[in-house]
C-alpha cells in the first residue's frame, strides 16, 4: 500500500506499517517511471532482446534442418562443434572477446562509437553466438522426431530445399521455437544493463562504462605481462 499512498513516510510514521491509507494515488509510479528514466532503460533492454532472439532461432533452425535433416558426412561433427561451445565458461573467453570487440571497427552508422565495442550491435552479437548453440541442440533433436516420409514426399512434389525448410519443416517445430523464445527472452531480457541512451539510436552508454574500460583494461594488461614473465 505504500506505492499507492501520497505520503508513504509521513503515514508509515504516522499511523505504522499496519495501516490503510486515505488516500489512493497512482503519481508514485508514474514519478518512478519517469525520474528514473525507466522508459529509456525499458528500450534498451527491447533493441537488444527481440533482435537477438529473431536471429538466434533464425539461425539455429535453418542448421539444425541441416545437420538433422540432410545426410552427409560432417553432420554429426558439426553439431558436436556447435554443442561444444556451450562447455566453454565465460571467464576463459572474456580477454580475447574484449581485444576482439576493441579491434573491430564498424561505420559510424551501426554504431556510435565507431566499434563493436559499447553498441546494440556488439550485445545483439554476442547474445547470439552464446545462445546459438544451445538452440541448435535443442531444434536438432526435435527435428529428428518428425518423420522423413515427409520431406521425401515433398521432393517427390518437386519442393526444393528452401520450401521443405520454411513451409514444411519449420511450422511443425513451433512447439519448440515457442519455448526456446521464451527462455531466450528470459536469459537475455533479464541481463543488468544499467545503461542510458546516448543520442546515437545505436549505441548504449553507461555512467561507469569509462571505469569499467579501464578495470578491464588493466586487468587484461596485468595477465599479458604475466603470462610473457613466464
Amino acid at each position: 500500500m505504500r506505492s499507492t499512498s501520497p505520503c508513504a513516510h509521513r503515514a508509515t510514521n504516522k499511523l505504522g506499517y499496519v495501516s490503510l491509507p486515505h488516500h489512493l494515488t497512482l503519481a508514485n509510479f508514474t514519478q518512478a517511471w519517469t525520474q528514473s528514466q525507466m522508459w529509456h532503460f525499458f528500450l534498451n533492454s527491447v533493441y537488444i532482446t527481440v533482435p537477438a532472439v529473431v536471429v538466434t532461432l533464425l539461425l539455429a533452425s535453418s542448421f539444425a534442418y541441416v545437420v538433422s535433416r540432410l545426410s552427409f558426412r560432417f553432420n554429426i561433427p558439426l553439431l558436436i562443434l556447435f554443442t561444444a561451445g556451450n562447455l566453454l565458461p565465460q571467464q576463459v573467453i572474456i580477454t580475447p572477446l574484449y581485444r576482439i570487440y576493441l579491434a573491430i571497427h564498424l561505420p559510424t552508422a551501426l554504431t556510435g562509437s565507431g566499434l563493436l565495442y559499447n553498441s546494440i550491435l556488439g550485445l545483439i552479437v554476442i547474445n547470439t553466438s552464446f545462445q546459438l548453440g544451445f538452440c541448435v541442440f535443442v531444434l536438432s533433436n526435435y527435428m529428428k522426431t518428425i518423420p522423413t516420409d515427409m520431406d521425401e514426399a515433398a521432393i517427390v512434389d518437386g519442393a526444393s530445399l528452401w520450401t521443405r525448410y520454411w513451409r514444411l519443416t519449420l511450422p511443425l517445430c513451433r512447439p519448440a521455437l515457442a519455448a526456446l523464445a521464451t527462455l531466450l527472452t528470459t536469459w537475455i531480457y533479464n541481463d543488468f544493463r544499467p545503461h542510458r541512451r546516448d543520442s546515437h539510436p545505436s549505441r548504449v552508454r553507461s555512467p561507469a562504462a569509462p571505469v569499467h574500460r579501464r578495470s578491464v583494461t588493466r586487468l587484461v594488461e596485468g595477465m599479458t605481462r604475466r603470462a610473457e614473465v613466464r
